[in-house]
C-alpha cells in the first residue's frame, strides 16, 4: 500500500487565530504588515503563535505518531521564504533579549557596532529597534545581527516542533524540517550542540526554475548535503517536466 508523509500546518495559521491576536502578523522592513492569506502570515516570534504551533504539533503527534501508513513528517513548509526578516513588535522584543545575551552590556554593543557615528548610541537594550527602512542606511553590524537573530529564531521554532513531535514517534519514522539553507544551517548546528537528533534527515524542495543559472541547482544540493553528510537526503518537492516553470508540462 501507499505510505504518507504528514506535515505540521504551522505555515498557514487559521483566520480565527489572526483575529484573536491583532499583532500576530510579521512586519516587513519597510513597515508594511503581511496580510492574512496564502501562508507565512504569522510571526514565528509571537509567544501565542508559538504556543498554538506546539499544541497542534503535539496533538498531531499523539493522533498519528504510530499510524502504520505514516512514513515520516515534515515540519512546517519553507520557513524563511518570502522574507526572512520580521520587524514586528514581538520579533523586536525577542531581538533585544537576544542582544543582551550576545553582548552582555550596552557599552559593548555601542562599541562593536560603532554607534557613536551619527549619535546612534543606545542606553538600554530595549531601545534597539528592528532594522526598518529609514532615510539613511542602518549600521551594517545592526543589519547583520538582525539577520542572524531571525535565522536562529526560525531554527529554534522548528527544533521545538521536532522535539515535541519526536516524543510520539517510533525511531523508524523520519523527520525533516522545511526551511531555507541559512535556517537549516543554524538548526543542525543547534541540534549538534544539544547532542540530539530530532531532525534526522535533510529535506530538498527542488525547483530549478528558481535557480536558473548554470551550476546553481548543483550548488544548492551540495550546500544541503553539507549540513549533515551522514543523514539521508529526501526530495519532498520537485519541479516536474523539462520546462523552467512549475506549470510546465508533465
Amino acid at each position: 500500500g501507499l505510505g504518507a508523509v504528514l506535515c505540521t500546518p504551522t505555515a498557514c495559521p487559521p483566520v480565527w487565530l489572526w483575529e484573536r491576536y491583532p499583532d500576530l502578523a510579521p512586519v516587513h522592513p519597510d513597515g508594511s504588515k503581511r496580510m492574512f492569506g496564502g501562508r507565512r502570515h504569522a510571526s514565528l516570534f509571537h509567544p501565542a503563535f508559538r504556543e498554538h504551533a506546539l499544541a497542534i504539533t503535539d496533538a498531531l503527534g499523539r493522533r498519528f505518531g504510530h499510524h502504520p501508513a505514516v512514513l515520516g513528517w515534515q515540519l512546517d513548509n519553507e520557513v524563511g521564504s518570502y522574507s526572512s526578516l520580521d520587524c514586528s513588535e514581538a520579533a523586536q522584543r525577542a531581538f533585544q533579549a537576544w542582544l543582551k545575551n550576545e553582548f552582555g552590556t550596552v557599552r559593548r554593543l555601542n562599541e562593536e557596532w560603532g554607534l557613536i557615528f551619527w549619535n546612534q548610541e543606545m542606553e538600554r537594550f530595549d531601545q534597539v529597534p528592528a532594522p526598518t527602512i529609514m532615510p539613511c542606511p542602518r549600521s551594517p553590524q545592526h543589519v547583520l545581527a538582525y539577520n542572524r537573530f531571525c535565522h536562529e529564531g526560525m531554527a529554534h521554532f522548528l527544533l521545538d516542533q521536532a522535539r515535541t513531535l519526536r516524543a510520539h514517534l517510533p525511531p523508524s519514522i523520519f523527520v525533516v524540517a522545511s526551511a531555507t539553507w541559512p535556517v537549516l544551517e543554524r538548526l543542525y548546528a543547534r541540534q549538534r550542540a544539544l547532542r540530539g537528533c530530532w531532525v534526522d534527515s535533510i529535506s530538498v524542495h527542488h525547483y530549478p526554475e528558481l535557480l536558473p543559472d548554470d551550476g546553481h541547482p548543483a550548488l544548492h544540493l551540495a550546500l544541503l548535503r553539507s549540513l549533515a553528510p551522514e543523514r539521508p537526503l529526501r526530495v519532498l518537492e520537485r519541479q516536474i517536466g523539462s520546462s523552467r516553470s512549475t506549470a510546465g508540462g508533465l
